[in-house]
């Protein structure tokens, strides 16, 4: 699928308010690239992380109310946490996410969020593109028991910004069902 050209907005500058609110330590996030609201489509923020042990130490939700009043300040619902570290060696990160306002305490496959967090990774230079185009692995649902990998291609333009951001990978049918009117 591609998504829509990435649009970057607010910034997180109160990363202990922001840990706290996923209900970790104040040493969670990551120091860079500072967490950033980040659109393929759907506003989401994205959130390094520390490491691997402390990304899978969070509560499904995070701090819940708190989580949800700071991304509705921030003007989304959903956080995308990340760490470069990963369970699989073929996965680029390893990830999150969380949009408990929506009913969502986690999501195992989120290909909008994946979308975005690629172009946030190539924006800031944590994944560099390979003859313009940043192929990235994302692994997520593992915490949950619903692993899941999506691939993300992200085009750079002639300045190394995002450009274009593909989604794909493969699904499992867990439920189907017929609604008749």
């Amino acid at each position: 699928m591609v998504q829509a050209q990435p649009e970057f907005g607010a910034r997180v500058e109160d990363t202990g308010r922001l840990a706290r609110a996923l209900g970790g330590a104040e040493t969670l996030v990551e120091s860079g690239p500072a967490p950033q609201v980040v659109s393929t489509g759907l506003p989401q923020l994205m959130v390094p992380c520390e490491s691997l042990e402390a990304l899978r130490a969070l509560p499904s939700g995070g701090a819940g109310s708190e989580l949800v009043g700071l991304l509705r300040d921030l003007g989304t619902d959903c956080a995308m946490l990340y760490s470069l570290e990963t369970e699989s060696p073929e996965a680029t990160v390893h990830c999150r996410m969380f949009a408990p306002g929506l009913g969502v305490y986690e999501d195992p496959a989120t290909g909008s969020a994946a979308g975005a967090l690629g172009a946030y990774l190539v924006q800031y230079g944590v994944v560099s593109p390979t003859e313009g185009t940043a192929s990235i692995v994302v692994e997520q649902g593992i915490e949950i028991g619903r692993p899941s990998l999506i691939h993300v291609e992200v085009d750079a333009g002639a300045r190394g910004a995002p450009s274009q951001v593909r989604v794909g990978g493969e699904a499992v049918t867990i439920i189907q069902g017929e609604v008749r009117l």
